[in-house]
């Protein structure tokens, strides 16, 4: 059932007759709508999602308000979209889901698929109408159980990645190689962005992060602004900046990158960095509409917000957009008992929405000791869900993602999988494929087509999806048969 806004709020005399059909017939809540919250108009899309996966993670979408048309909180299900200000901020005491789904078995015993759509028709009109259109026809498959495959945003086993990135703009202190330990402990490695100070002052200090797997990377010759500084200088800047970190030893790879100081940057800072192959920009809140790694324009105008398939990206610069504060940002604007709270809430939803989070951390921050372990310890307990990965990781693993295309189609009555990967280096890091499943719970099941090479292995990832893992393929063409077993238990489908 494909339902949109108040449904079912009226008799057929117009009258009120209150939310039970949503409540009992569609599974959610209303506890609310963005009347009193006028900057709570964007959609941000789940991606990776059953009923969302054309969509990048954290695809922000415009509604217009418009009176009496207020998008819905809704509560129940599963959530694919909310609706939150530009900044995606979340709120403690605030329901945001506003795109629902779910599958349930009836007292009849038949399945039955929901999807609740909290905005009215008559809003549809002033959004993007291809991101609006990429969300119903996700939905409409998703219902009519069509299978559809994607490929993961992330390598095999991850949902979402997390960058840490610490600004080092003085010498490297006795709490930063703490913090490194901590982190390691925890299961990941952190970028450290260094000026040329920093370089001449702490180089023993960062050549042994960097023995441990830490990463460093460029942050400038002095902790100044490159934007709106004419092309030459930001050029002799940059190369003073480059030629200052290995004089001191410091080993730099082909693709490390660059993050202006405090974020200020510009076109001409962008076209110095390709011209001299860096592999990545730490970006802005406002450089993507997405929370995901992008390809930057070449021209004067917008990043363009859906990833382009066709576009080699192995020899190119991406752009790491920056989607939420740090930890010390947000206690240093926080009521004291509320604390950490905020910022654990926006990684949980940054990780179910499949997203990049990169989190901010600057070397002399605020945080206090027992903060500090916290951050490191929740860190630690999603291992398994969120990578933990360095800036320069994240860029090759897009580059990587970039040459896996998939395709499901049906040859000679039967359900068939295409995979292509690209010529090119063996890939580091395991892409997923995930596939939506016809039924909740069902078991999908591969066999060899035209190829000899046996079926890779799969993975169930919810209820709705199957991945499969192509851990070890080398560039080529894989086409395999698939075919769906029914779940053991459960009713009908309807």
């Amino acid at each position: 059932m494909l339902a949109s806004w108040l449904t079912g709020v009226r008799n057929e005399r117009g009258q009120d007759v209150g939310f039970r059909f949503m409540e009992e017939t569609l599974g959610v809540q209303v506890v609310g709508d963005t009347e009193n919250d006028p900057q709570d108009n964007f959609l941000i899309a789940h991606g990776d999602s059953p009923v969302s996966h054309h969509l990048p993670a954290g695809m922000r979408i415009w509604m217009d308000r418009v009176k009496g048309l207020y998008p819905l909180r809704l509560a129940g299900g599963h959530t694919a979209v909310h609706i939150m200000d530009w900044s995606r901020k979340v709120a403690l005491d605030k329901v945001s889901a506003n795109v629902v789904f779910d599958e349930r078995i009836e007292r009849s015993g038949l399945r039955s698929r929901s999807v609740i759509l909290g905005y009215s028709e008559q809003l549809w009109v002033s959004a993007d109408p291809k991101l609006m259109e990429a969300l119903s026809h996700n939905a409409l498959l998703w219902l009519l159980r069509l299978p559809s495959v994607y490929t993961a945003s992330w390598p095999h086993p991850y949902r979402s990645a997390l960058v840490m990135a610490v600004d080092v703009a003085g010498p490297v202190t006795d709490r930063d190689m703490e913090s490194a330990k901590l982190l390691e402990q925890a299961g990941g490695r952190a970028t450290y962005y260094v000026v040329n100070e920093t370089a001449a002052k702490s180089a023993d200090r960062l050549k042994r992060l960097q023995s441990t797997g830490h990463e460093i990377a460029y942050m400038g010759d002095k902790y100044n602004d490159f934007r709106e500084q004419p092309a030459d200088v930001q050029a002799q800047r940059l190369d003073n900046m480059l030629n200052t970190l290995r004089q001191h030893g410091l080993e730099m790879t082909p693709s490390s990158g660059f993050r202006s100081p405090m974020d200020s940057y510009d076109r001409n800072t962008e076209s110095l960095l390709r011209e001299r192959a860096f592999g990545y920009l730490l970006g802005t809140m406002d450089s993507s509409e997405a929370r995901l790694p992008f390809l930057p324009v070449e021209r004067n105008g917008p990043s363009s917000p859906m990833p382009s398939s066709g576009a080699s990206l192995s020899t190119r610069m991406l752009v790491l957009p920056r989607t939420q504060e740090g930890p010390d940002e947000l206690v240093d604007n926080c009521d004291p008992e509320i604390g950490l709270k905020p910022f654990f809430k926006e990684l949980q939803l940054s990780e179910q929405m499949a997203g990049l989070s990169i989190v901010p951390l600057p070397s002399r921050n605020e945080l206090t000791d027992v903060q500090r372990v916290e951050v490191f310890d929740y860190l630690g307990s999603r291992r398994m869900q969120k990578w933990l990965s360095t800036a320069s990781q994240v860029a090759q693993w897009w580059h990587e993602r970039e040459r896996v295309s998939v395709q499901l189609g049906v040859v000679n009555q039967s359900l068939h999988l295409s995979i292509s990967i690209a010529p090119g280096p063996a890939l580091k890091r395991a892409p997923a494929v995930w596939i939506n499943l016809p039924e909740m719970n069902s078991v999908m099941r591969l066999s060899a087509a035209h190829n000899s090479h046996p079926a890779p292995r799969t993975v169930a990832v919810d209820a709705w999806r199957s991945a499969v893992v192509l851990d070890g393929l080398a560039p080529g063409e894989y086409h395999w048969v698939v075919r769906f077993e029914r779940p053991s238990t459960g009713g009908s489908n309807s």
